[in-house]
Parts: C-alpha cells; structure tokens; sequence
C-alpha cells in the first residue's frame, strides 16, 4: 500500500439525496468523532463509470489482488446497489456514502446561491428526496492493516430541483467510520463558493 494516500475526484450525476446530515456533524452510533454526511441515490440509467473506473484504481493500487465485490466487506464500500439496502429511495439506484469532518459547502444551482447549513431553515432545504448534484473524493484504506475498505469524501453539493420526500432519517447503520486518519489527509476539503463546480 502506498505511503501517500491518493484521493480521486468525482462529479456525481443529478442524484436523490439521502440521510443528509448537513446541519451539523453527528458521531456513529453515538460515539467517535462527529462528521457531516449524506448518501447520494443514482439511477441505475445514469453513467457511474466515473464511479467503477476509480474503484477499480483504487483496488489496483491499495488492495492489489483483492475483490471489491469479495474481498470489501459491507460496512467498509462506499458504493453499492441500493437493491441490497431496506431503505426507503434505495430500490432500483446505486448508493454512495460520503463524509466530511468539515461542513460541506452547499449551493442552490437555481439561484446561483448559497446554502448555509450552519442555520437550520437554509439546512432543511436540502432534505432527503430533493435532486443534487455533488462533488466527492474517493480513497482507500486499510483500517487496522487487515481491514480493506474505501471510502468518500464529500467535497460539494449543488441543489438541482425539489423532489418526493423520503420516509425515515436516521443515519445509516451499516457504514463505519474506520478511516479518520486517512480523511485527514484529503485535499481540497475547503472550497470557495466562487471554486464550486456546478
């Protein structure tokens, strides 16, 4: 595994946002560091080759001779197909889970505004069902030395349009949060309105 840990940047396709945690930072289950996050929902129609081919870099480099599909364990993929998920929205979408231990900058691309998470009627704009577009960094780790995993770091999110309400709003359960040391090191984690990519 290489010393320096590189991270691969990935515009998102117009997406379903899930389980966004944007207001402010919450911890696993309760315990550990708190962090931002949110799982975005991509149809099963919309090109996620940008997705698969850094998986794949990922893979080569981290976790030579490994499997995505065998040899990562459930709780340690960011991606996945939401058909193996109970959860509302899930159905017939691929899922990607991403974090961030710093607040995520936010635009309406409407409006061409900003939305600032840190006052809770501009956070309850961006809720679970509305339409996005987003910005994240994908990396692999080796919690523990044993443990290979790959993870996503969310960069941006742009609001493209409203949408249908999904039930529910609890974070979700099955992704673990083993990979503090190497989010540390992701780059560009700060970006400025005027850098958004939208």
């Amino acid at each position: 595994m290489p010393d320096k840990i590189e991270f691969i940047k990935v515009k998102l396709p117009v997406c379903t946002l899930s389980f966004p945690r944007l207001a402010k930072p919450e911890a696993f289950e309760g315990s550990g560091e708190e962090k931002f996050s949110a799982t975005f929902l991509i149809e099963k129609n919309e090109d996620v080759s940008e997705i698969r081919n850094a998986i794949k870099k990922i893979m080569a480099t981290y976790h030579s001779g490994k499997s995505y599909a065998k040899d990562i364990r459930e709780d340690y993929k960011c991606f996945g197909d939401g058909d193996d998920k109970d959860y509302d929205g899930f159905a017939g979408r691929f899922f990607l889970k991403g974090k961030s231990k710093k607040r995520i900058p936010c635009v309406d691309i409407r409006t061409r505004t900003g939305i600032d998470t840190s006052i809770p009627d501009e956070a309850s704009k961006l809720y679970a069902g509305c339409q996005v577009k987003a910005v994240v960094s994908l990396f692999g780790y080796n919690y523990g030395g044993k443990k290979p995993g790959i993870g996503c770091t969310i960069q941006s999110i742009g609001k493209v349009n409203e949408g249908e309400r999904l039930d529910g709003g609890d974070a979700m359960t099955d992704y673990q949060d083993d990979y503090d040391k190497y989010e540390d090191a992701a780059a560009g984690s700060e970006i400025g309105m005027d850098d958004l990519p939208f």
